[in-house]
């Protein structure tokens, strides 16, 4: 009987570890970080707003790859609706602006965030490309995928 009750606590122990454990440690998440986007303008990666999903883009304004990812986007943003996008560079600042101006304007789910510190290696270090996209799920700050220059519809297929 000893043995027995003692088979059972060791089972239920284990099955509590067991469920407490991230079912793939693999598993990437959103860091939560600071910034203030071109308009003097604080966010946090953390406060996505309405948004059900979340997109950080590493790029370059004068990178051509980036500018036809962009276009990309643009041309297809109502499938966007409900992603906040953060494009983060530590290029020149007012080649930014213009890049945001020419193709996203005012929409308020896209914010720019100026890094002349090149923070955003602390955060995602294998951002060795430009353009580099991760694409995130709000409600548990999962990574859903991480992607080169794409089409849109490859990044928004993430998007369910």
């Amino acid at each position: 009987m000893f043995r027995l009750a003692l088979f059972m606590l060791s089972f239920i122990a284990f099955m509590h570890v067991a469920q407490a454990q991230p079912k793939d440690k693999n598993e990437k998440k959103l860091p939560n970080f600071a910034f203030i986007d071109l308009n003097g303008i604080a966010h946090s990666t953390h406060s996505p707003g309405n948004t059900k999903y979340t997109m950080v883009v590493y790029f370059d304004p004068d990178c051509d790859h980036c500018n036809e990812q962009a276009e990309r986007i643009k041309k297809e943003m109502n499938k966007f609706k409900n992603v906040k996008m953060i494009w983060t560079s530590f290029g020149d600042e007012n080649s930014m602006k213009n890049f945001k101006q020419k193709y996203f304007g005012n929409n308020k789910n896209v914010v720019f965030f100026h890094d002349p510190k090149m923070n955003i290696f602390k955060y995602f270090p294998d951002a060795i490309e430009t353009p580099t996209l991760y694409l995130f799920e709000n409600k548990n700050k999962t990574q859903l995928a991480k992607l080169g220059e794409c089409e849109a519809s490859k990044i928004y297929a993430h998007f369910k």
